[in-house]
């Protein structure tokens, strides 16, 4: 049905210049930011939440001399109760050996969601996700000049989430930012 095809169309050109909006509006957050990473991480952080992408972001920045991510960045909102938890693990390291899939998340600049029943998980994975209570957990490359710099981790709890190839595209072009 052409109408149908029309409002479908309408609908997605409308999507696109939403995500556009919300590009622009956290390029010039973070233009005017100091030049802090904790600042730049925390402005990053809380935006994804916003989009609602998951009620916890942390964003790990990669430790060259020891092949480790750093927490420099966690940000948690609890909408039920209306609280906002920030920073609970800044400074914890995680040696990537540990954590095959989030090296896989590096090395190809890939995004990777997993879902607890998802049965080609990687056992690290699980273990962490079993332990932090998490359902789903999306992780995004941060990528700078060709190179992946740190990673993007969002967590929901109790829900199995399946983020969609355009909400996917609009995380990837956000960290990358």
């Amino acid at each position: 049905n052409l109408e149908q095809q029309v409002a479908a169309r309408k609908q997605a050109m409308e999507s696109s210049l939403a995500d556009s909006a919300l590009l622009s509006e956290i390029s010039q957050k973070l233009a005017s930011a100091p030049y802090d990473v904790s600042e730049t991480a925390r402005i990053i952080a809380s935006n994804f939440v916003d989009l609602a992408y998951a009620p916890e972001c942390s964003i790990s920045l990669l430790q060259p001399d020891n092949d480790t991510l750093k927490v420099v960045a966690d940000y948690f909102r609890d909408d039920k109760i209306g609280e906002t938890t920030w920073d609970v693990y800044v400074g914890e390291e995680t040696l990537l050996s540990d954590f095959p899939a989030t090296a896989r998340v590096m090395r190809t600049q890939q995004p990777l969601q997993m879902t607890v029943n998802d049965p080609n998980i990687d056992p690290a994975e699980l273990e962490y996700m079993q332990a932090f209570n998490s359902a789903t957990l999306l992780i995004l490359p941060m990528v700078v000049g060709g190179r992946a710099i740190g990673v993007l981790e969002f967590e929901h709890e109790n829900e199995e989430i399946h983020f969609t190839q355009a909400e996917l595209n609009l995380a990837m072009a956000i960290a990358t930012q």
